[in-house]
């Protein structure tokens, strides 16, 4: 399997966990009133980016090293490597995006109880009260987290790539038609994702979420076999 259905299943996650509907899903679900508040929260989730996918990467090739690692693990490896050896078929790369994507995943989904904490309080309140301190926070740090599981998933992916065309001796120009099929399924997913938006609110984001995680654990699983 070629890791341009990688790239499909992934993009189509980064479309349907937000996208380019991110700026506006939170200012008016997440309730980021002012726009020092989502330019805020869009800067801290490149820094977190930057910060972490150099890290992430490293940490996955270690992993995919544990592959070589013979029948004398226990006394030569360390709890990481026989980690990514035997619970995730050896894949170490693989191991890591779906850590990433789970984390993108929780975090995008633990926006729910700020959310609901602010529905119950401003209940019967007429003027629109500003934000908590203590919830903005909330909702910062959670979108830094988002950004984490992004950055150790995508960079992660593009060296697994690039690790796949050296093995199966094709040039390292071929990287771009796989990850084409990522810029394809992101504007295809974006197609459909502003209709549903629209038609049943920014809520929708937590659905099409939990739905393209789970469609990429599919995709990673089989991809992995």
């Amino acid at each position: 399997m070629k890791p341009r259905i990688l790239y499909a299943a992934t993009f189509t996650f980064l479309s349907l966990s937000g996208g380019r509907f991110s700026a506006t899903f939170m200012e008016h679900e997440l309730q980021f009133s002012e726009n020092w508040m989502i330019g805020g929260a869009m800067a801290l989730q490149i820094l977190a980016h930057s910060l972490m996918s150099s890290w992430f990467g490293t940490v996955a090739d270690s992993w995919e090293a544990s592959r070589s690692i013979g029948g004398d693990a226990g006394s030569n490896a360390d709890s990481s490597e026989i980690f990514a050896k035997f619970i995730f078929l050896r894949k170490g790369r693989m191991l890591m995006m779906i850590c990433g994507l789970s984390l993108s995943a929780c975090s995008i989904l633990l926006h729910i109880p700020g959310t609901l904490w602010m529905s119950w309080k401003s209940t019967g309140v007429e003027d629109n009260s500003p934000l908590p301190d203590v919830i903005l926070v909330y909702h910062l740090v959670l979108r830094a987290f988002y950004a984490m599981g992004i950055a150790a998933c995508i960079p992660v992916l593009d060296g697994l790539t690039l690790a796949q065309l050296e093995e199966e001796g094709r040039e390292s120009a071929d990287y771009g038609k796989e990850r084409v099929y990522g810029a394809l399924s992101w504007g295809l997913a974006h197609i459909f994702f502003g209709p549903a938006i629209d038609h049943f609110g920014f809520k929708t984001i937590y659905a099409t979420t939990i739905l393209s995680f789970f469609s990429c654990c599919a995709v990673f699983y089989f991809y992995a076999k």
